[in-house]
C-alpha cells in the first residue's frame, strides 16, 4: 500500500491541495567546470603561500632575544655578530617639508657600529651629526616617510651621509627607536 504522503503524478493529496508535478533542474556544464576551476585554484592558492612562506627561525634552547634578534632580517645574508650600538639619549624632532610646518617628525635612534671605538667618535662628532640627521628628515615630505621602503630609503641615506664623515668606522645600521609622524 502506498503512503498517503507521497503523491504519485495525477493523483491528489488526501488533503484539499494538489501536488505540483516535480520540475528536473537542468545544470549547465560550463557553471559546474568553472566552479571546480575557482574551487582548485583557492586550494591551489591556499598550499601555495604555506610552501612558499618563510619560516621562523628555530630558536635554540636558552638563547635570549638579543641573540636571536641579532639574525638579519633578509634571507641571503650571512650572520653577522651583533656591532656595537650608539644611542642617541634625545629624539630628533623636526618640521616635514611640504606641510607648511603642520606636520612633525620625532625619531629616536640607535645606530649600530662594526668597531668599538666608533661610539668614541659619534661623541665629539655630535654636533656635526645631528646636524646632518636634522637636514635629512626635514627634507623629507610625509609621503617620503609613510612607506616602510621610504623609511628604509632615509635609513640606508642617513647611513651613507654619516659613514661619509666618520674616520675609524662605519655604521652598519640604523635603528628606530621611535618614528611619530603628527
Amino acid at each position: 500500500m502506498a503512503d498517503p504522503e507521497v503523491v504519485e503524478e495525477g493523483r491528489e493529496e488526501t488533503g484539499t491541495a494538489a501536488a505540483a508535478p516535480k520540475k528536473k533542474v537542468a545544470v549547465n556544464p560550463v557553471v559546474v567546470i568553472a566552479a571546480g576551476a575557482v574551487a582548485a585554484a583557492v586550494i591551489l592558492a591556499v598550499i601555495l603561500v604555506r610552501i612558499l612562506a618563510p619560516k621562523p627561525a628555530p630558536v635554540e634552547e636558552g638563547a635570549t632575544p638579543a641573540a636571536t634578534a641579532a639574525a638579519p632580517a633578509a634571507a641571503g645574508k650571512s650572520a653577522q655578530p651583533l656591532g656595537t650600538l650608539y644611542t642617541y639619549d634625545k629624539p630628533i624632532v623636526v618640521n616635514l617639508a611640504e606641510s607648511n610646518a603642520e606636520r612633525y617628525l620625532k625619531v629616536g635612534l640607535t645606530l649600530e657600529v662594526d668597531k668599538a671605538e666608533v661610539p668614541a667618535e659619534l661623541r665629539s662628532r655630535e654636533p656635526q651629526i645631528l646636524d646632518l640627521l636634522i637636514n635629512i628628515l626635514s627634507a623629507k615630505a610625509l609621503a617620503d616617510i609613510s612607506s616602510t621602503a621610504g623609511r628604509n630609503m632615509v635609513r640606508q641615506e642617513i647611513i651613507d651621509k654619516i659613514n661619509a664623515v666618520l674616520q675609524n668606522g662605519r655604521i652598519r645600521n640604523i635603528y628606530f627607536t621611535d618614528f611619530v609622524v603628527q
